[in-house]
């Protein structure tokens, strides 16, 4: 449960923040900031295929965990690296990875926390695993939105301001610890 949460609080507070750099940053519309964010989808649903049929099975739930955490954590750790130039294509395959990452901790990680529930007390530990899930979510979403708002978004004045991206820097990096939190729990 703690590393759900905290991969949670990872995961979805990046993506709540990636559409926000794509928009805020680069000037993207929201359709094309959602098409840009939505790799990440394909990532998840491919690699959830992969995890639960090839990876998983041969090398169990550890090592599988923390494999997926330490590649999401790098993934976090190239978006700190970003600037208003980095090309979208670059980062739209980062998206990918990272949800082909996500999908090497998801997958692994409910598996082995239902493994051993008996049937009696299967309510309690699902509702218990996705209140975990939910709450990290919301966690990464509020600490992430803080630590960027805290660096800030823009240089200058009002009048004359340009997209500062060291907050959504910060905020990733904030992310990527996160991720390794998780991979120490794992």
């Amino acid at each position: 449960n703690c590393v759900m949460f905290l991969a949670a609080a990872a995961f979805l507070g990046m993506l709540y923040l990636i559409p926000l750099y794509f928009q805020d940053a680069r000037g993207l519309s929201a359709l094309q900031s959602g098409l840009s964010t939505f790799p990440e989808a394909f990532g998840v649903m491919i690699g959830a295929q992969f995890a639960s049929r090839f990876i998983y099975p041969r090398i169990g739930p550890r090592r599988h965990i923390t494999g997926g955490l330490l590649g999401l954590a790098a993934c976090m750790l190239v978006l700190t690296q970003i600037s208003l130039t980095t090309n979208l294509w670059f980062i739209r395959g980062l998206m990918f990875v990272l949800g082909w990452m996500m999908a090497q901790v998801m997958v692994p990680n409910q598996a082995a926390a239902f493994a051993m529930i008996t049937p009696d007390s299967m309510g309690r530990a699902s509702t218990f695993f996705n209140t975990m899930r939910q709450v990290g979510s919301a966690i990464g979403v509020a600490v992430l939105s803080t630590v960027l708002i805290s660096a800030g978004t823009a240089n200058g004045s009002v009048s004359t301001s340009s997209p500062d991206i060291s907050g959504y820097r910060f905020a990733f990096l904030t992310a990527a610890i996160f991720a390794l939190g998780a991979a120490a729990f794992s």
